[in-house]
């Protein structure tokens, strides 16, 4: 294999050497250097998210208070013929007082039970994306390892694009960030096999965001 590689790499060297690349340089004009690559999303960031989350089989409801969350996820989680919620965020679990489930903030559990909720550092606004990260109480799994994954954010996490996020994030540690960041666009999602598109291969087969629009 090292013989090969090294085959190869010497061609591209002499090919280079002969200048054989020189006429594949392209120059931007002024305009096309500062022109942006994506379209800024336009108008309510929070309506948008909905509306790109949607689009990639998530699902996104628009609230004004807990109370309002807490009887949407009893609708959501009988829907689901769920019982028991992780959820390791007290600032979160302090607020949710469900009658038709119960909320556990053991750790122990998280590969059995069915849904988690948590919160997130931003939504993207253009393209539906929750970012997530290991500073807080959730730390990785609850993120990854259930079926439904439930995100609760306020309307102030909600950010135009990546940039914004990151710019958000480096501000909120102080230029340390966690040792984990990741964004998750829709449900984990595969179609490897037979080009046939299945939910939940790899983590939540579905992803709902609530967020709280004062």
């Amino acid at each position: 294999m090292s013989n090969s590689r090294d085959s190869i790499l010497e061609k591209i060297r002499k090919a280079k050497a002969a200048g054989a690349t020189s006429d594949l340089a392209i120059e931007l004009t002024k305009e096309e250097a500062s022109a942006l690559v994506f379209v800024a999303p336009v108008g309510d960031l929070a309506e948008n998210f909905k509306e790109e989350i949607e689009k990639i089989s998530g699902s996104c409801f628009i609230v004004t208070d807990y109370a309002s969350i807490t009887s949407k996820l009893e609708e959501l989680l009988k829907a689901e013929n769920i019982s028991q919620v992780l959820c390791m965020e007290s600032e979160i679990s302090e607020k949710i007082k469900g009658q038709d489930f119960q909320l556990t903030n053991d750790i122990l559990v998280v590969s059995t039970c069915a849904a988690t909720i948590t919160g997130c550092e931003f939504l993207l606004s253009r393209t539906g994306s929750v970012m997530v990260s290991n500073g807080n109480a959730s730390g990785r799994r609850p993120h990854v390892a259930p079926d439904v994954h439930i995100v609760i954010a306020n309307q102030k996490q909600v950010v135009a694009d990546l940039e914004n996020a990151i710019e958000g994030m480096l501000e909120k540690y102080s230029g340390k960030l966690p040792s984990w960041v990741s964004n998750i666009t829709g449900p984990s999602r595969t179609a490897d096999i037979e080009k046939t598109l299945i939910l939940g291969a790899h983590g939540p087969k579905k992803l709902i965001v609530f967020i709280i629009k004062a």
